[in-house]
């Protein structure tokens, strides 16, 4: 088969399995640039899901109007990209691609994202084959990572596509690898010193957190009940937002009793924290 984007050469046509494995990927509510089918480009697949009539096509497009543009921008304002907006129903009648492409034409899209996309590489035609292929034999043995280097693809890539033909390793066979071993061997102690700066830092901002929230209670219900922690002897409030609490069941009454615990959320935490560097 001739690589795809010549002019003048003729393209072979689907096959009962491809057109199977179109329908599979499209049941799996999979969009046309994320089906990937070895040596069909997007636009042959977007072709054939319109001729077997798995989606409808779409003829004499609305207009964008003003008021449209406005909520479209109020949306991207809030954080949600094409995808979130579509799969939202917020413009019904509109496909995914006609939001992104007013997403461009407005001037909305994420400068660093298009850039990167623009750059991105892309697998087609036979070199999508011979990725696949590769998939096929190393999947189980070299992490996304090492598999994403070697291609010059990003690792969600290759997870994506190794989704798609059921060889997706899970988390726990990844960390099993010689890569993952050495590059924990090698950033190991680096990254525990900043995982432990960071809980540090994340406590620091708990307790901030907890007793800024201690005062606002007291002020507003000065009558309510407070207890005083036997860890850190801080006196907070005695509600579940501060306390950890336990459920007894009362076998002659058949009723169930809650008891506060005298620990407070923030030495809860650090004695779990302790707890857990005993065990290692």
């Amino acid at each position: 088969m001739a690589k795809n984007g010549k002019k003048g050469v003729k393209k072979s046509r689907w096959s009962e399995e491809e057109r199977a494995e179109l329908r599979r990927q499209h049941e799996q509510k999979f969009h046309a640039t994320k089906i990937c089918i070895p040596g069909r480009t997007v636009s042959g697949i977007d072709r054939m899901l319109r001729r077997l009539g798995l989606v409808e096509a779409v003829r004499d497009a609305p207009i964008w109007s003003d008021a449209d543009k406005a909520r479209l921008r109020e949306l991207k304002a809030q954080g949600l990209g094409g995808r979130r907006i579509f799969h939202a129903g917020h413009f019904p009648g509109r496909s995914i691609d006609a939001i992104q492409h007013e997403i461009g034409r407005l001037g909305l899209a994420d400068k660093k994202a298009s850039e990167r996309l623009r750059k991105a590489r892309r697998l087609d035609g036979f070199e999508l084959k011979q990725f696949y292929e590769y998939l096929e034999r190393y999947s189980h043995q070299k992490t996304p990572e090492e598999i994403a280097e070697h291609w010059g693809v990003h690792p969600h890539t290759v997870k994506r596509y190794q989704d798609n033909i059921g060889k997706r390793t899970s988390w726990r066979q990844t960390i099993q690898m010689p890569h993952s071993r050495e590059k924990f061997e090698r950033n190991g102690k680096k990254t525990t010193r900043r995982n432990r700066r960071r809980w540090k830092a994340w406590k620091k901002k708990q307790f901030a957190r907890l007793d800024e929230r201690a005062k606002e209670i007291l002020e507003k219900k000065p009558n309510t009940p407070t207890v005083e922690c036997l860890h850190c002897l801080q006196t907070w409030p005695r509600t579940t937002e501060f306390f950890y609490t336990t459920t007894k069941l009362l076998t002659k009454t058949g009723q169930h009793v809650h008891y506060v615990i005298r620990r407070c959320r923030y030495c809860g935490s650090r004695a779990g924290k302790k707890k857990k560097k005993k065990k290692v």
